[in-house]
């Protein structure tokens, strides 16, 4: 056999391998585009049940004390559950100051005080989520989180419909928020569009049993309270929650409130008792922390932005 049947033969035998793999390619089809959901936070709710239960993440990686801390310092403190997804080790002591700050604040306490602030318009909080392949299990998404700018939102229709607190609470896909003092039902209508104040990072995040999670270094989230405005700047805040096409039900965010943020401690607010609960960063004496694990839970609704 001559030189040039052989190299024939070995062409041949390469060009049909390559048209195989392109066969088996073609029979797969195309990948679907990516999908995102873009969403603005309807509804915040900070009260915690008193049972040792309440919303956020564990922050510090221990279910109780840290391994590094000392008994008797100021993170030796229990950690609850997250009446959400069953977690233990969750940190969020400001959750034992909801009750004082509810009797600084009239109406509705402090859950109140937050829907008052959204309806208004000065506490927007957005949410895109982009590249999800799978809205069940998606490795890795992008997660890009915004202060929105000012404007009244378009109240709820199908929240105002609900005349009692159970059938309003368990709107979840419509993020209603019940007022005890008005025996109302509210929230924000979807498919508004709002334009960005505050560009709070995009980061990569993940979504695992249809839950997303993803952290940004910040979230500033601004109460009124007796006149007095106080700011809740989260720091390394975490965002969790069941993400689909149509919002986000069932989410949570944590973080850390750094004491010196709170506000002054003559003037109404956390800033004035916050630190006997603190509970995080603690100074080089142990009994004493600089900051305090806070956590939330919220939903959202879907959103445009211009």
């Amino acid at each position: 056999m001559s030189r040039w049947l052989v190299l024939v033969l070995v062409l041949g035998c390469a060009v049909d391998h390559d048209t195989s793999d392109v066969g088996i390619a073609a029979d797969a089809g195309p990948r679907p585009p990516p999908m995102s959901v873009t969403v603005v936070i309807g509804t915040f709710v900070l009260s915690a049940d008193p049972a040792g239960e309440a919303f956020g993440f564990d922050l510090d990686g221990a279910d109780g004390r840290p391994a590094s801390a000392p008994a008797g310092g100021c993170q030796d403190r229990p950690d609850v559950v997250s009446p959400i997804t069953g977690a233990h080790g969750v940190d969020n002591s400001f959750a034992t100051l909801v009750p004082t700050l509810d009797g600084l604040v009239m109406g509705d306490g402090v859950d109140g005080a937050i829907q008052a602030e959204i309806a208004s318009g000065a506490l927007l909080v957005l949410i895109r989520i982009a590249d999800i392949d799978d809205f069940a299990e998606d490795a890795s998404v992008m997660v890009h989180v915004a202060l929105a700018n000012a404007q009244v939102p378009m109240p709820s229709a199908t929240c105002r419909a609900h005349a009692d607190r159970a059938s309003c609470l368990a709107d979840a896909a419509s993020a209603c928020a019940w007022s005890a003092s008005t025996s109302a039902c509210s929230g924000i209508a979807a498919g508004q569009t709002f334009g960005e104040a505050m560009d709070l990072g995009t980061v990569v995040g993940a979504i695992h049993g249809g839950r997303f999670q993803a952290q940004v270094p910040m979230l500033p989230l601004l109460l009124q309270s007796m006149g007095h405005m106080i700011p809740l700047v989260l720091h390394d805040a975490r965002l969790g929650g069941v993400v689909a096409p149509s919002g986000i039900t069932q989410g949570q965010i944590g973080g850390v409130l750094v004491l010196a943020e709170l506000g002054p401690g003559g003037e109404p607010g956390p800033g004035s008792f916050a630190g006997a609960a603190a509970d995080m960063q603690p100074e080089a004496n142990p009994t004493s922390c600089d900051a305090i694990s806070f956590g939330t839970s919220f939903a959202a609704v879907v959103a445009n932005t211009r």
